[in-house]
């Protein structure tokens, strides 16, 4: 290597510790972490892929990786500071009798409990934790203003939409709103033989005054895409943003185009509801009272704002000690993707991870951070929440 080029990796290498890349730490120290997960050749359970760790490796409590059926997915949820845990929905079961977990991770030890839902017990076996419907797939969970949780539910494998009230004192479940059901309030579609908007049920956000926030796009076909609002008591239901009907006379809100794939990543911040468009990319800013929507960033070619590499587009939180957008998750891509968007420029930074959140998939996953010192928890192989350093890209797994 001559002296130019080495210059030139040490200029690279101060960049990234100032854009808190995983480069900026040694790579003998495991910085925040109990071990250093980022050599290839790092064998020890903790930086294994989750898929190939036993139950109860990390953490206590009824565990994900445990349950059986097709497919287990730990999904969207929210930090419940109050009670210093993640709240998750936990789907598992063959696809023709799925079962739903509402689970709680400790933030500091990764201990799990069963907060709803059904689950079998190592002593006393199938055991239902509350009562009132039952659910299929939640997507997404949110806290309201009334203390109580609010779960964003698919009957049948990502078909439907619904949204169920959860105490968490003792998990019962209550049905507040319904896609398609003449009982609660729908959003027209402009369709004659399909009258009524289907929300996509991958994520939902929670407004102060107990409204729903949710993303819909294509369904039924020709109906637009953007996001509705259902009223606290499931009885009314409003859009916030519209675009991509054929008939221009029904949009609601202005500004960039959009087409082909629906609305997720919903996120309150600031006074503003960002959300992220898949097919192009894009972190989106929708005013809640005009409905006028902007690109903040994208990585696509054709829509490119801001600079940097890949914007995640499954969900989006706040980092408070980085003061950025979080983003995560790929558009048809299991792919881990850890990446920070400055909302005034749509400039990216994006982590290169290592260890368990790179050797496993995160599959739909959720992300979060953890309050008291900024590290980033996030779900990987459907199984396992692993805990990732900022500062280095470094992972361990948190809780399995």
């Amino acid at each position: 290597m001559t002296n130019t080029s080495r210059a030139l990796v040490l200029t690279a290498m101060l960049a990234s510790l100032a854009n808190c890349s995983p480069s900026a730490g040694p790579m003998g120290s495991a910085g925040a972490l109990p071990t250093d997960c980022r050599p290839t050749t790092a064998s020890a359970q903790i930086c294994l892929r989750p898929s190939n760790v036993p139950a109860g490796t990390f953490g206590t409590g009824p565990s994900p990786r445990s349950l059986g059926g097709f497919s287990v997915e730990i999904n969207g949820g929210f930090v419940d500071t109050a009670n210093n845990r993640i709240v998750v929905g936990v789907s598992h079961g063959t696809d023709d009798a799925r079962k739903v977990l509402v689970m709680g991770y400790d933030l500091t030890t990764g201990n799990r409990s069963v907060i709803s839902g059904i689950f079998e017990d190592p002593s006393s076996g199938m055991t239902m934790r509350g009562t009132g419907p039952a659910v299929g797939f939640i997507k997404d969970i949110r806290l309201g203003p009334d203390g109580k949780y609010y779960a964003l539910n698919s009957p049948d494998s990502g078909d439907g939409a619904t949204v169920l009230r959860i105490d968490p004192a003792t998990g019962d479940r209550t049905l507040v709103w319904a896609g398609a059901d003449a009982m609660f309030g729908q959003c027209p579609s402009g369709l004659g033989n399909n009258p009524h908007i289907m929300p996509s049920p991958w994520s939902l956000e929670v407004e102060p005054t107990g409204s729903f926030l949710m993303g819909f796009g294509g369904s039924p076909a020709g109906s637009g895409l953007g996001v509705l609002r259902v009223s606290a008591d499931g009885r009314t239901c409003t859009f916030v943003t519209l675009a991509g009907r054929a008939n221009d006379s029904m949009s609601v809100g202005g500004g960039v185009t959009l087409m082909g794939s629906d609305i997720r990543g919903l996120f309150l911040h600031g006074g503003a509801l960002y959300a992220t468009h898949g097919l192009t990319a894009s972190l989106l800013r929708i005013d809640l009272a005009s409905g006028m929507r902007t690109r903040v960033a994208s990585s696509a070619n054709q829509t490119s704002v801001g600079t940097g590499g890949t914007l995640g587009v499954g969900w989006v939180t706040y980092d408070a000690r980085r003061m950025s957008l979080l983003t995560t998750g790929q558009f048809a891509s299991n792919d881990t993707i850890v990446s920070w968007v400055d909302s005034t420029n749509g400039n990216r930074n994006v982590l290169e991870v290592a260890g368990p959140a790179y050797r496993g998939f995160q599959n739909g996953g959720g992300i979060w951070v953890r309050p008291s010192d900024g590290m980033i928890l996030m779900a990987v192989d459907g199984v396992s929440i692993v805990a990732v350093d900022p500062a280095t890209g470094n992972s361990n797994i948190f809780s399995i």
